[in-house]
């Protein structure tokens, strides 16, 4: 995660892109969901600064379906861990502060939630639609 965010730090702030509007995809939410009921966030030394909840899954009711308080726990965990990355790759160097000019997209997915690809995908062809008509002056 630590390189992943570097890379994009690098990527949103080149000279290249600039301008040109970014899509961010943070992908595998399942996978994350599943690590957050293993172990929490700030136990990682890069991620100690998080303050969110964290929640562990008992392993002697792993595989058993949660009551309301602890679905209700487990989602607010989920919410503000991902809000949590989402502000670590928007986040940018004092040093870049004033480097990107551009809006940047974030969408949380999950690859085999195909209604969620679908309305992302539509998103993005939005975006880009957009984009093209501004640049050549059919939109305002």
């Amino acid at each position: 995660m630590v390189e992943a965010i570097e890379i994009f730090r690098e990527h949103s702030t080149s000279s290249w892109f600039k301008t040109s509007a970014l899509i961010l995809f943070l992908n595998k939410s399942d996978l994350f969901e599943h690590k957050l009921g293993k172990k929490p966030i700030s136990s990682v030394e890069e991620w100690d600064d998080y303050q969110g909840p964290d929640y562990v899954v008992n392993p002697l009711t792993d595989g058993q379906a949660p009551d309301a308080e602890l679905q209700l726990q487990q989602q607010e965990a989920f919410d503000q861990g991902k809000n949590y990355f989402l502000k670590k790759f928007l986040e940018l160097p004092d040093d870049k502060q004033t480097e990107r000019s551009s809006d940047v997209y974030t969408h949380v997915t999950c690859a085999t939630n195909t209604d969620n690809v679908r309305k992302i995908f539509d998103v993005c062809k939005d975006v880009i639609l957009k984009g093209s008509l501004i640049d050549s002056g059919f939109y305002a």
